[in-house]
């Protein structure tokens, strides 16, 4: 063993203490190498018996029902009108809850599903859900004329004109707005962002700022809905405010909004629309404009 160390020593330039720890590592790296080698040489591999893979199955049988993977969606279809059925119904079909609300919220304002197509205007249905509950919703793809007339020659009564129940349009959501014809997500959506950067709307006449909606969709619009007597649109603190904070109101563009800051600094708080008129951007259609939305505090 001395002659070994220092043949180790020598050869590899290691100190004392290098050399003990090799000399002790070297044999214990050799057995790790070769021990695998033999297990299989003592201990060889025994295959699995017929025996043991009975026992296997029966042990793996007894495992819960609950550990395994919940079937997919698609195997609990059922035929269904979106008309009638319920709640629990439409859950069932692996609706979300948010869809499965607006469904229940337009048939309780009087909305109908009449074709298939009208089922994928739901607010908030995604493209493949529709594609996935097509083949089972129980309406047509589409109506004839030739279905509809027989229609209209078989019920000749007239039916009572459809009684209009007017919203608050500052209380309205994406589901009140599309049930008006015209308006669809992307309209709706762009009316709620507008209200809210504005404050709320004081007017009806407001809707018709909304960049896209046409006339007869306003026009609709504005036959449905209505403004409270009692509402209060958020105010911006005119005299707090900073020049990018001032901007982003609908009604005051970046230059305005400098307009205004400058004003402030040289003259002192604004107080009132007397104030606001002498700015030289500020018109008088534009000052009736914003009164409604400015503090003077």
């Amino acid at each position: 063993m001395r002659k070994i160390r220092f043949w180790v020593r020598n050869y590899f330039g290691f100190s004392k203490t290098e050399t003990n720890g090799f000399v002790i590592l070297l044999p214990l790296l050799t057995a790790i190498t070769f021990f695998p080698a033999a297990m299989d040489l003592f201990w060889p591999h025994q295959p699995i018996t017929k025996h043991d893979q009975l026992v296997l199955d029966s042990l793996y049988a007894l495992i819960p029902s609950g550990s395994e993977k919940p079937s997919p969606v698609k195997d609990t279809l059922f035929a269904f009108d979106p008309n009638t059925a319920s709640k629990r119904d439409l859950v069932a079909l692996g609706l979300s809850q948010q869809v499965v609300n607006n469904i229940l919220n337009y048939r309780r304002k009087g909305g109908t599903f009449k074709v298939k197509a009208d089922f994928k205007k739901i607010y908030g249905l995604q493209t493949n859900t529709y594609k996935r509950l097509k083949p089972v919703l129980q309406l047509p793809d589409k109506i004839s004329r030739t279905k509809a007339n027989q229609n209209k020659q078989q019920n000749p009564v007239k039916r009572p004109a459809k009684q209009i129940v007017k919203f608050d349009i500052n209380l309205a959501d994406t589901i009140q707005l599309q049930a008006i014809k015209g308006i669809g997500s992307v309209l709706s959506s762009r009316i709620l962002n507008f209200r809210d950067r504005l404050g709320g709307f004081v007017s009806l006449e407001q809707l018709s700022e909304v960049y896209g909606l046409q006339e007869e969709a306003l026009a609709r619009l504005v036959a449905e809905c209505y403004v409270s007597n009692a509402f209060q649109p958020n105010r911006i603190q005119i005299n707090s405010l900073t020049i990018k904070e001032l901007s982003s109101h609908p009604y005051i563009s970046w230059n305005l909004a400098k307009a205004l800051y400058n004003y402030r600094r040289q003259h002192g708080n604004f107080t009132s629309r007397q104030n606001l008129e002498q700015v030289e951007l500020v018109s008088d259609s534009l000052a009736t404009k914003l009164t409604p939305y400015i503090s003077w505090r």
